[in-house]
């Protein structure tokens, strides 16, 4: 059954712009503020129903929030607003529509209004000021910006051009995104679009640092024989973006470790320059790799023929968490956030994955069959008997925590 959600979850984080749908269709009342996450349940993929649910850690009481529809893929995960108040989540009715709900689940409100005919992709700007979403009517879909509440809407790029993968810069200025193989940025202020890349291959997922001084990107450009399917790590330095220089000089190849490889995963430390990311090898196996982007120093973790993925940092930017099949069994371990003091953190003879930390750092949220069932638990970081969060006859995943 894991490998079935892996497979499908493997999908979604590839292919750009696929979504899967939610429909709220229940509404509850929301729990006190605290150790509070959200997280998705089913009775089985085959049902195609997907059941929303907030949690209070600390107390150990849910309560279902909305109930969801999909086609053929797990339901997307909602989407909590920076400062926890609101949760984005879309409605598959004949088309895709998003919504904004309370924390409570109630007050829905539908995005774009009368402008736009389909809504998805949406994301909140670093100070919860404003959102992003990308919509559009019939098959054109352009990016559309908000106020926090989702009134106010307006098209920012007008070209009709489509768009996947939105991502804000941290001082909430820009919006990188793919479009037609490219990444582009949008002044969010004056719409002014600009292709950073325009290059015949395919440029895709654009991830800013934390500090904003470089966007990182996956490209085939230097795929040769392998037919565009190899993609490696590319660093822009974004200097070139605020004085209005051509960005050429300035973009470095950050991987070429592999005959064919995919950096699907990119994940950029909350603190400094440093990112994790996933390389796929279609020689066998995948491995973790830890990267400087200042010092471009590239370095191998795990080193291994298994399967070593979904890298996360904590909050702090002090240690990182991934999953492994390297034992025989799907297991996370926990590394400082350096590389080094590598500890294998869930108990041997069952399947743990997924890796999230808990708000604080302290603690490690993950998915295991512990119980011979598919629930949430917790661990601390030197390991430990887990602590089970969810028990139900269902399939739980996707946490996410409250901000």
């Amino acid at each position: 059954m894991i490998a079935r959600w892996v497979t499908r979850f493997s999908a979604l984080l590839t292919a750009a712009g696929t979504l899967a749908a939610l429909a709220a269709v229940g509404v509850g009342t929301a729990l006190p503020r605290g150790d509070e996450l959200l997280y998705s349940s089913v009775t089985s993929w085959r049902s195609g129903w997907v059941y929303i649910y907030t949690l209070d850690v600390g107390r150990g009481l849910t309560q279902r929030m909305f109930t969801s529809r999909t086609d053929n893929l797990p339901g997307e995960p909602v989407i909590w607003s920076p400062d926890g108040e609101q949760i984005a989540y879309i409605i598959d009715d004949k088309r895709l529509e998003t919504h904004l709900a309370n924390a409570n689940g109630i007050h829905n409100r539908r995005l774009g209004e009368d402008h736009t005919d389909f809504e998805y992709n949406t994301i909140w700007s670093p100070d919860g000021q404003q959102l992003a979403f990308i919509g559009g009517n019939a098959s054109a879909g352009d990016i559309y910006v908000a106020a926090a509440d989702g009134s106010a809407s307006r098209n920012v790029t007008g070209t009709g051009a489509g768009y996947s993968n939105l991502a804000w810069s941290p001082d909430g200025r820009y919006l990188a995104a793919e479009s037609l193989g490219d990444i582009i940025l949008v002044d969010v202020a004056d719409g002014t679009v600009r292709n950073l890349t325009a290059h015949p291959t395919r440029d895709l997922r654009p991830a800013w640092s934390a500090d904003g001084r470089y966007i990182a990107f996956m490209s085939s450009r230097q795929s040769g024989g392998m037919g565009g399917t190899r993609f490696d790590l590319y660093l822009q330095d974004t200097d070139c973006i605020h004085s209005g220089e051509s960005c050429a000089d300035s973009l470095r190849r950050l991987t070429d470790e592999h005959p064919a490889d995919s950096s699907w995963q990119i994940n950029w430390s909350p603190v400094g320059t440093r990112l994790l990311f996933a390389s796929i090898s279609w020689m066998g196996g995948s491995d973790v790799y830890w990267a400087d982007a200042d010092s471009g120093a590239v370095r191998n973790l795990t080193h291994d023929t298994a399967r070593d993925s979904s890298p996360e940092w904590s909050p702090d930017g002090s240690h990182f968490a991934f999953e492994s099949s390297v034992s025989g069994e799907w297991a996370l371990y926990v590394l400082d956030g350096d590389g080094n003091n590598r500890r294998r953190i869930t108990p041997r003879g069952h399947e743990s994955r997924r890796p999230v930390f808990s708000p604080d750092g302290a603690q490690v949220l993950f998915l295991s069959n512990l119980a011979r069932n598919w629930d949430l638990y917790l661990v601390g970081l030197n390991g430990g008997t887990p602590r089970r969060l969810t028990n139900s006859y269902r399939i739980d995943f996707y946490p996410i925590w409250r901000p």
